[in-house]
């Protein structure tokens, strides 16, 4: 498995919308290693097609910002907006849940109000499950 991505409007995960990043130990690991060198370098984007499926189609880069404004939308998909110190700081939760021994899923919010919450999941949704489909967590 790799990462894949989703978004879920208000009818969605948890009835907020959200974005849904699950794969695998390696491709939670994969995310957490990007995070960390988005935070250490001076590189200031990155695309999420490089490493995963966006299974609904919508394309997200993450960028690097001066402060974090969340996930945001723009056309043909989303940009994820983040400071060094909140890229830092959601690489170490989703090297932990990459690191764990069982299947669980990490929040990665920030603090503003309105905001998208992206949930990454580690383990938990099958290899085929797709957006407007009913799927439980394995």
């Amino acid at each position: 498995m790799t990462l894949r991505s989703a978004y879920f409007d208000r009818s969605g995960i948890g009835g907020t919308p959200n974005l849904l990043l699950w794969g695998d130990a390696d491709g939670i690991s994969e995310l957490s290693a990007i995070l960390h060198r988005l935070a250490l370098t001076n590189e200031d984007r990155f695309a999420l097609t490089r490493i995963g499926e966006q299974v609904d189609g919508k394309a997200i880069i993450i960028r690097k910002s001066p402060s974090p404004l969340g996930l945001l939308t723009c056309p043909g998909g989303f940009e994820w907006a983040l400071d060094a110190e909140t890229l830092e700081w959601f690489s170490d939760l989703t090297s932990a849940l990459a690191r764990g021994n069982t299947p669980g899923h990490q929040y990665l919010e920030t603090r503003g109000s309105g905001q998208i919450t992206v949930l990454v999941s580690r383990d938990e949704y099958p290899d085929d499950f797709r957006p407007g489909l009913p799927a439980e967590p394995i």
